[in-house]
């Protein structure tokens, strides 16, 4: 989904503009109106979503990806590594405590994803060593095992773009009153 196209406004629109475009497309489409559509209407929102949210808006703008969900998850890691923080009783500057919390587990996804690529090329080569009449179990085994590599690679992957959101979002904090 492309939240400027579904809305009708240029990539340099201003905040007015959106909000302006998105009370038109909500009016127009709205479902308890007669000729609304629920469809169009979630998408406008979903869109407007995006661009009134001026980190949402970039992070679209840098990456072409609309996933709300990626925002909503580095909020949460955001909110957890706070929380991690606060339990520890941590003195001193406590945002500058929560971004190496997130870059320590973004270098251990990198770890891991390092791991996983390479578990990945070690049963691609092995795939076609053993040949069989009728049913290969061992190509079955092979392909299930990477099946689930590649599922953790895009776990893995996912959580390291969290990371770098959440990395974002901590550009709206500062610390204060470090206590020392």
């Amino acid at each position: 989904m492309n939240p400027y196209e579904e809305l009708g406004v240029e990539r340099g629109a201003t905040p007015d503009e959106i909000r302006k475009a998105y009370k038109l497309a909500a009016h127009a489409t709205h479902p308890d109106r007669e000729g609304g559509d629920e469809d169009l209407f979630k998408k406008a929102s979903a869109a407007y979503e995006i661009l009134r949210d001026p980190v949402k808006r970039e992070y679209y703008d840098r990456t072409g990806d609309s996933d709300a969900n990626l925002m909503d998850n580095a909020d949460r890691m955001v909110m957890d590594a706070f929380s991690a923080t606060i339990e520890r009783g941590f003195r001193g500057d406590i945002v500058e405590e929560v971004s190496r919390i997130i870059d320590q587990l973004q270098q251990q996804k990198q770890e891991q994803l390092s791991e996983i690529t390479t578990e990945i090329e070690k049963l691609s080569r092995m795939a076609n060593r053993v040949k069989a009449k009728g049913r290969n179990q061992y190509q079955q085994l092979i392909e299930s095992k990477m099946h689930d590599a590649e599922s953790r690679r895009q776990v893995t992957e996912q959580t390291i773009n969290i990371c770098d959101v959440a990395t974002d979002r901590l550009m709206d904090y500062s610390d204060a009153e470090p206590d020392e």
